[in-house]
């Protein structure tokens, strides 16, 4: 039998996402689970997602990976795991940026802003344009504190992502998202389309917005 499925991953958040798609872009099997780490419960998940759909990994094509912003950690695990699983199958892997994939999956269209918590007071935003299905980046994602995120784009038609509620003074009009679906199915489609057009995997990379906390400790 062919390979038919293209998996997608998500470890950005605390929340850990899986997703099969099928061909056509059909959702076959999707996973989302609160995790205390996502070491531990990714390769579980996806042998019980296989499982679900009687399928085995030999009958994946593609892989997509959330590649960030979001948890430090947890995308170093979710890109390992998706580049290691890319390799050992010989099927490409690809990338999604996290505000993109908000901004894939929301029902909405215009200029918006996908935003996610960022911790310490900030969220991490992007505008986009949501139109005819498609999401046109209108800038690059940064990490902003709350209180500067409608300087970034002060009439939005629409927010989405975990961030909204920690943003004060919403224009009335804007059509606000707090919860989104499971960020792997868009990674998964994404990574689709990339096969399915030819397009190369260029790798793996994270998506850093800003510094982690650790710091290497001065030399005495």
């Amino acid at each position: 039998m062919n390979p038919r499925f293209a998996l997608g991953v998500d470890t950005s958040t605390r929340r850990l996402g899986l997703a099969l798609v099928d061909e056509g872009g059909a959702v076959v099997a999707a996973r989302e689970e609160a995790t205390a780490t996502h070491a531990t419960r990714l390769v579980p998940a996806l042998e019980w997602l296989l499982a679900s759909c009687g399928a085995g990994r030999g009958d994946l094509c593609a892989i997509g990976a959330v590649t960030g912003p979001g948890s430090f950690t947890g995308l170093r695990i979710g890109l390992a795991s998706a580049l290691g699983l890319s390799r050992a199958l010989s099927i490409p892997a690809y990338g999604v940026q996290s505000l993109r994939a908000i901004a894939l999956v929301v029902p909405a269209e215009g200029a918006g802003l996908a935003i996610m918590d960022a911790r310490r007071s900030q969220v991490y935003c992007q505008g986009f344009l949501r139109r005819d299905g498609e999401a046109i980046s209108l800038g690059e994602p940064r990490a902003l504190a709350t209180e500067r995120v409608l300087d970034e784009m002060p009439s939005p038609m629409w927010a989405a992502g975990d961030g909204v509620v920690l943003v004060r003074g919403w224009p009335g009009e804007c059509r606000l998202i707090g919860e989104v679906q499971n960020l792997a199915v868009p990674a998964a489609r994404e990574a689709l389309a990339a096969m399915v057009s030819g397009r190369g995997a260029a790798g793996l990379l994270p998506t850093y917005v800003r510094p982690p906390d650790v710091r290497v400790p001065a030399e005495v």
